[in-house]
């Protein structure tokens, strides 16, 4: 899928011719054609291209009127059936405009990955409270109408570390919540007052409807704008797993912005049943199959899905309180706040483990990096996954949010965590940056880069941390 936008007059309609090609000056073309980009679209333009080879480096440009767009790098998927050792994967998350400059994103971009994913937050709807503004979202304020969404897509496009990834490497995307509005939901969200702001269905609608103009990501379901969950098939190595925790099928999390004693509801819906049965589809020729060559499952996953909290509580008073993970959840809008879809999905993944096929979960939302072990709520048994948890690109990190201003207050945040999740392995909660996934049939290994600041444009970055595990055991290890 190639994406480009003409800016032109508001009413007018551009021919865009385009060109793929096997070197960068585009001198040997393979394939090519023109679009008309439209304001029925806002002027954007995707072009789904076939008849390419798998596994190969192609070039691509477009042309309207006199002018030339940058010349964009892409690279396909290979073949289910050919011979593939190893793939690499750049996963990124909650990149806020205005809070720090998407310094990830430009050494990602100079990294060898064969895809780049994105797990959403792809842009901020509104202002950060309370937060020092490194540059400012023009218009200001929040996103309401499909207008608002329009522009706030189009600033962030002009971000040249954001260009920079997309003219690098492919990506494949869903959304989170602030694609639409804070903390959202199918019905509605915190971060829509419907006195103030209007319908709900509206607004949604708008806000998915410019993601779908700006995002270079095709349609699983033409039929269906609301459907992002799907299957990417990463040759014999890989099954990407995209689900959409965030807004079809969800409820309203547990209420309340501060620590919640337990969710008292355990039976709230996360996935709607056409996501179920999709799901255990996909996951099934994984199970029924226990041989060597099976693919990995990467399920990805917006919010995180291992249980996280600050004080312990087990036993029949835990249960009475409505403790998740043999805690009191902190976040209710992750998977904690959904207990027994959490469950229902790693009953899935167990079944996986025990049949001989390997997965890994890979979350986002929490800004701040975690490796935790995924295991059913009884106890009983050894881990079914781990769950490897992407910080953010330049949104306010998890230790801005909860950790004092004070020296040290990092570090006992990260030691408490630590004493009450006994199956989280690593945490850096202070840190910026991204995750390289390194996938081979015996292994997965993710690398945690972390870059030295947001607040300023830096070319400075670290390997923070590498965890990885195999397909027949679970359990994360580090180095």
């Amino acid at each position: 899928m190639l994406w480009t936008r003409v800016s032109v007059a508001a009413s007018a309609t551009a021919a865009v011719e385009w060109t793929v090609a096997t070197d960068p000056a585009l001198a040997d073309p393979v394939a090519g054609g023109s679009v008309d980009a439209t304001p029925g679209a806002d002027h954007t333009v995707h072009v789904a291209v076939a008849g390419l080879r798998p596994s190969t480096t192609y070039w691509y440009g477009f042309r309207a009127g006199g002018d030339r767009s940058p010349v964009g790098r892409t690279r396909t998927l290979p073949s289910p059936d050919g011979p593939l050792e190893r793939l690499r994967l750049g996963v990124v998350c909650c990149a806020h405009y205005a809070t720090g400059y998407f310094n990830a994103y430009a050494r990602l971009a100079e990294r060898d990955v064969d895809l780049v994913v994105h797990l959403g937050d792809y842009i901020y709807e509104a202002e950060a409270k309370h937060e020092r503004w490194n540059r400012l979202h023009r218009p200001r304020g929040r996103c309401l109408t499909l207008p608002d969404y329009r522009a706030r897509h189009a600033q962030y496009k002009t971000d040249p570390d954001l260009q920079a990834l997309h003219a690098r490497h492919p990506m494949v995307a869903v959304w989170d919540d602030h694609e639409l509005a804070g903390n959202a939901w199918w019905d509605g969200a915190a971060g829509h007052r419907p006195l103030t702001d209007g319908d709900w269905p509206r607004r949604r609608a708008a806000a998915v409807r410019a993601y779908r103009e700006w995002v270079p990501s095709g349609l699983p379901d033409p039929a269906d704008p609301y459907r992002i969950w799907r299957t990417v098939r990463l040759g014999p190595l890989a099954d990407l797993v995209l689900l959409d925790t965030r807004l079809k099928g969800r409820e309203r999390p547990a209420a309340g912005r501060r620590p919640v004693l337990g969710v008292h509801r355990r039976d709230r819906a996360l996935l709607d049943p056409a996501q179920w049965e999709w799901l255990e589809k996909v996951l099934a020729p994984v199970a029924g199959n226990g041989a060597a060559g099976r693919p990995w499952a990467l399920v990805a996953s917006q919010v995180v899905m291992a249980p996280i909290h600050l004080l312990a509580a087990k036993g029949v008073v835990g249960r009475r309180l409505g403790a998740v993970g043999g805690g009191l959840i902190v976040n209710p809008g992750q998977w904690d706040g959904y207990p027994e879809e959490r469950e229902r999905l790693l009953r899935l993944l167990r079944l996986l483990a025990d049949r001989g096929g390997p997965a890994l979960v890979v979350s986002g939302d929490l800004h701040s990096s975690w490796v935790s072990q995924l295991a059913l709520e009884d106890g009983r048994g050894a881990p079914v996954a781990a769950d490897f948890t992407v910080p953010a690109v330049s949104a306010p990190t998890f230790a801005r949010a909860l950790a004092p201003k004070v020296p040290g207050a990092r570090s006992v945040l990260e030691r408490a965590i630590r004493r009450s999740n006994p199956h989280v392995a690593w945490v850096d909660t202070a840190a910026h940056g991204y995750l390289v996934l390194d996938v081979t049939t015996d292994r997965v290994e993710g690398q945690w880069w972390h870059v030295d600041r947001v607040g300023r444009r830096t070319e400075v970055e670290h390997l923070a941390a590498t965890w990885s595990v195999r397909r027949d055991d679970p359990r994360p290890v580090r180095g």
